[in-house]
């Protein structure tokens, strides 16, 4: 009787673990054996900032097969953006790429990462890095700050603070106030302007073509009369403002390198009015915007 018990209870339990094995074998087949462990499989969390990775979906890649590098991608501007993008290869004589250039569309205000795929074939045993390069076409940004001119021994108005628009530059304007007095001549104060690139998780390209923004545009509303004239020195230059209510510049092809030591400054002459007045000032960058950044190493066996 003791043996028959035993053995009854030897076969509950082989049924039991068999069921916990295949219960794992699914969990691990399907990906949420983590789930099942109580962690989550997945290590990545939504980016907050523009960003592009890419990782091998398998490594090593054996000989005479192919793999995807996967090319994720994150754009919390509120600008959708098509990316030209080139994969490199540096080994290609045992390392293909079957579409290396895509044109990848990124909507705005992306609220989770999303990727895309390149193919690579392993032709022979061999290694090799990767690189991919990106390329954006006619991107706007805007920075809008003020210039506040008031009389002497008067009580100025608050200034506005500098508000931007995220992008690939980072541009600094921070607000000015003049202050004028009626009985003597105008003076003029400094607006500095910073503007360089914000690198991501990229670099940019070496090349002609690397750090310039192709048009700025630069205006200071002047309806309230408090702005007499503007000009910027850039380049060993100085370019004046135009006239009127809206004073207005364009610069071509302005070289970031140019800029990297602090930006320029908009001399700007207040007029003496009797009241506190406040200028707008908006910065509006139109630029192209290149960079690459190294893609995972691929490895052939």
């Amino acid at each position: 009787m003791f043996n028959k018990r035993a053995a009854n209870t030897a076969v509950v339990f082989g049924l039991i673990l068999v069921v916990v094995l295949v219960v794992i074998i699914y969990f691990a087949a399907s990906g949420n054996l983590g789930n099942l462990l109580g962690r989550s499989n997945s290590t990545s969390t939504t980016p907050t900032t523009f960003s592009t990775t890419a990782a091998l979906e398998t490594s090593p890649i054996l000989v005479g097969h192919s793999s995807n590098i996967i090319f994720t991608y994150f754009n919390p501007f509120d600008q959708s953006l098509s990316a030209n993008v080139t994969l490199e290869v540096f080994n290609p004589t045992y390392i293909t790429a079957t579409d290396p250039s895509k044109l990848v569309s990124m909507p705005a205000d992306m609220s989770t990462a999303a990727s895309g795929e390149f193919n690579v074939t392993c032709v022979g045993s061999s290694s090799s890095t990767s690189t991919f390069a990106l390329s954006f076409q006619n991107f706007w940004q805007n920075a809008t700050t003020s210039v506040e001119t008031y009389p002497y021994d008067s009580t100025p108005l608050q200034v506005l603070p500098l508000n931007v628009s995220a992008g690939f530059l980072s541009i600094v304007a921070n607000p000015i106030t003049i202050e004028t007095q009626l009985s003597s001549a105008n003076e003029q104060a400094p607006l500095h302007v910073a503007i360089g690139p914000a690198v991501y998780n990229g670099e940019p390209f070496i090349g002609s073509t690397k750090g310039l923004i192709p048009e700025l545009v630069l205006s200071i509303s002047n309806s309230t009369g408090g702005i007499a004239s503007a000009n910027v020195s850039y380049n060993l230059n100085t370019y004046s403002f135009s006239k009127g209510s809206t004073l207005t510049l364009t610069l071509k092809n302005v070289n970031l390198a140019l800029l990297s030591g602090g930006g320029f400054s908009i001399e700007v002459a207040a007029t003496n009015v009797g009241k506190p007045t406040q200028n707008l000032v908006n910065v509006d960058a139109y630029y192209n915007y290149e960079y690459s950044f190294d893609g995972p190493e691929i490895t052939c066996q």
